[in-house]
């Protein structure tokens, strides 16, 4: 179950990012100050944070930056349609959604932002992740792959058998869209995933296409992960 930490001014935003995450740990947090002890004594997953001016992003940022811990911004509403959604993301917020949001745009959103922090360590048929070295191995070879390449890995590997688009991914994985960078960027990626970690890229075992949708990671019959598996350190 995710944990969201909310600092929200408004009592109708926080209503509404409870019921659009009903059933997460929710928590909210009066002050940046509450936010960033509650960071650093618990953790979180996700921050949801109400802000009504690009300015007022950066103690968020600092946060996020110190915990790992990503940032969806809500803004007012006020400010919709003069692009302040992409001020918000180039100054360094995770994700936006302006106010008043739907609960199902919102939920989709935390989903995959709450997922991307997930790091994974495991064992799925011959693939291997060692989370904390930051380590991949296929059949006991490890296998070097670029940040981005792992970041694709483990975000597919947060959600086994679960597809996601080439849109999802350019947001999860590169905090872009498909306005600013072209979904080829996913393709060529996917491409070099699969000439490293599959035993032949023509035929994925791992990383398969869902026709009409994108990519999911497809996880073997016999698979063990997480707190299962015990890695060297």
């Amino acid at each position: 179950m995710p944990r969201v930490l909310v600092v929200a001014r408004r009592e109708a935003v926080r209503n509404a990012v409870g019921r659009a995450l009903d059933g997460w740990e929710i928590h909210i947090c009066a002050t940046q100050r509450e936010l960033s002890n509650l960071v650093g004594s618990a953790g979180g997953d996700l921050i949801v944070a109400e802000c009504g001016s690009v300015d007022s992003i950066a103690p968020f940022r600092r946060v996020s930056l110190a915990s790992g811990v990503p940032v969806i911004v809500i803004g007012s509403g006020a400010e919709r349609g003069d692009g302040f959604g992409a001020d918000c993301i180039e100054s360094g917020a995770d994700d936006y959604v302006s106010w008043p949001f739907s609960d199902r745009e919102l939920r989709a959103r935390a989903e995959i932002r709450a997922l991307g922090t997930k790091a994974r360590s495991g064992r799925w048929g011959g693939l291997e992740i060692n989370g904390s070295l930051h380590q991949v191995f296929v059949d006991g070879r490890p296998v070097e792959l670029t940040n981005k390449e792992y970041d694709l890995l483990t975000f597919l590997v947060s959600a086994p058998d679960r597809a996601f688009s080439k849109q999802q991914l350019l947001s999860a994985v590169w905090r872009s869209t498909v306005e600013w960078q072209s979904d080829a960027t996913v393709t060529e990626h996917v491409h070099r995933l699969r000439q490293k970690l599959e035993r032949d890229s023509a035929r994925p075992e791992y990383i398969v296409t869902v026709p009409g949708v994108g990519y999911r990671f497809q996880a073997p019959a016999t698979v063990t992960s997480d707190s299962e598996t015990q890695f060297a350190s």
